[in-house]
């Protein structure tokens, strides 16, 4: 049974901006006030906004953060407002030094004059950059801006020593212990830990020399290089042209797994924009209170069903969907997926992302309910591996298994299923009675070695025992 939690109410449509008070953006201050007459109250709205707003950087719902706290904390390098409090603790407090050394060896080649532009460039950012984050910013002035101008910095400079000497830099520490780069990549995509881009990219535009690389190109270039799970297929990034939020957000949207069905880009379906009337949004809901699961892996090969890994493409020739289903052949293909010591982490930080989107549409949550009910034990791990769909770096696929049905919890399903008519599909490849026969079969008569064994072997010495009657017979009338 899944462990993702269906939400037949559309969570993301066009007005619905909050899921907890945490994450309320539009804040009533209440003043007590003692009159002759008594108590009474007054509410003060003048600092209530005109229009609510969708965060570009949310906090993490205490419902999702509380399944996997430590999925969401950094473990090495704090990153913007929100976990500024945990610079002092003793495991981050390393790297705060490193930024202030890296951004001493960019003064140092760049001038110091390039400080005060900088700063400059970070005070007029300040105002857009605090609109950014789901709640507000408590820092003072100086302090957000001297936060800002250190942590762009860093990260800037880091990727530029990546694209530059391809991680080999053995006189930096940071890229001498190969761990700490990777270590460095899953902290900067947790979703409490980003920067606007747009911070970024001032620092990136201030600090360039002529021949290298564009920004994106940089940003894909290092996540290529301390991640195992390679971002999108040969020949660059899924979506260059589209705007980038954050670090996060460039990894969504140019991660395999989580594009979205192509048909529904054509469509004009999956923006943040899309416009849906009342009754695209009741006709979505009504489908989808059809709750259509597969069965698991080991059960789906029973009926007949093979796995293959969706072959290597390039951008101009994607498939329509990062899984699909050939009835007619009875084949599943299924996008590569690499498991490693981050991917856990990652892929609960994509879904936060994901969550907030004002989309119907939720791709990678989508994919991932899928892969929830293929995989339900280490057996069904051992399938998909075995079919080189998924590549365990861990070693262990009860480890595996586990974590896919973890996944979900709590995780809010999309109105919209990415896979909806697939899933259909395959339960009606399944339902035939030739299928449904040959399942039955292997499941509870052939699901041993030992059982197909004593099975053959009691079919040659029926072979051998009606071979001897038929000579016997022959003998007779000799």
């Amino acid at each position: 049974m899944s462990s993702f939690h269906w939400c037949l109410s559309s969570i993301r449509s066009a007005t619905t901006v909050s899921m907890g008070s945490s994450e309320c953006w539009a804040r009533l201050v209440v003043d007590k006030q003692i009159g002759h007459d008594g108590d009474h109250v007054s509410i003060n709205v003048d600092e209530v906004p005109d229009e609510l707003y969708l965060p570009t950087i949310p906090k993490v719902p205490e419902h999702l953060r509380s399944v996997d706290v430590k999925a969401y904390e950094p473990e090495m390098i704090a990153i913007g407002p929100f976990t500024y409090e945990l610079r002092s603790r003793d495991h981050l407090k390393g790297m705060e030094e490193h930024k202030k050394r890296y951004m001493k060896k960019l003064l140092e080649r760049r001038g110091k004059e390039l400080e005060t532009t900088l700063d400059s460039d970070m005070r007029k950012l300040e105002e857009e950059a605090r609109t950014c984050y789901s709640e507000r910013v408590s820092l003072t002035s100086p302090k957000f801006v001297e936060m800002m101008l250190l942590d762009a910095c860093f990260i800037v400079e880091l990727f530029r020593y990546t694209a530059l000497n391809n991680g080999d830099d053995r006189s930096d520490p940071i890229f001498r212990i190969i761990w700490i780069s990777r270590k460095l990549g899953r902290d900067l995509l947790l979703a409490q830990n980003q920067l606007p881009l747009f911070v970024l990219q001032k620092v990136y535009d201030r600090t360039t020399t002529p021949g290298e690389k564009d920004f994106h190109g940089m940003i894909f270039n290092f996540f290529s290089y301390v991640f195992d799970q390679v971002p999108a297929p040969s020949g660059g990034a899924l979506n260059a042209g589209k705007e980038i939020e954050h670090l996060l957000d460039f990894i969504y949207k140019n991660l395999w797994i989580a594009r979205p069905n192509i048909e529904q880009v054509e469509n004009g379906e999956f923006t943040r924009t899309a416009r849906r009337n009342t009754e695209q949004v009741e006709k979505e809901q009504e489908e989808n209170e059809e709750f259509i699961r597969i069965r698991c892996a080991t059960e789906l090969q029973e009926a007949g069903i093979k796995f293959e890994k969706m072959p290597e493409t390039t951008i101009e020739k994607l498939p329509k969907a990062p899984i699909l289903f050939e009835e007619a052949k009875g084949i599943m293909k299924i996008s590569e997926l690499t498991i490693g010591n981050e991917t856990e982490s990652l892929l609960r930080n994509l879904t936060v992302y994901e969550q907030y989107q004002n989309t119907p549409y939720g791709p990678l949550v989508s994919f991932l309910d899928v892969m929830d009910s293929l995989i339900n034990t280490a057996k069904d791990v051992k399938i998909l591996c075995e079919s080189r769909i998924l590549t365990n770096y861990l070693g262990d696929e009860e480890v595996v298994a586990k974590m896919f049905n973890r996944l979900g919890v709590s995780v809010c399903l999309p109105p919209a299923n990415n896979y909806k008519a697939m899933l259909k599909n395959v339960n009606k490849y399944c339902d035939r009675k030739w299928n449904k026969w040959k399942a039955n079969l292997w499941h509870n008569y052939f699901n041993t070695p030992w059982a197909i064994i004593s099975f053959f072997a009691a079919l040659v010495l029926l072979i051998l025992t009606a071979v001897q009657t038929v000579f016997s017979v022959l003998a007779y009338f000799q």
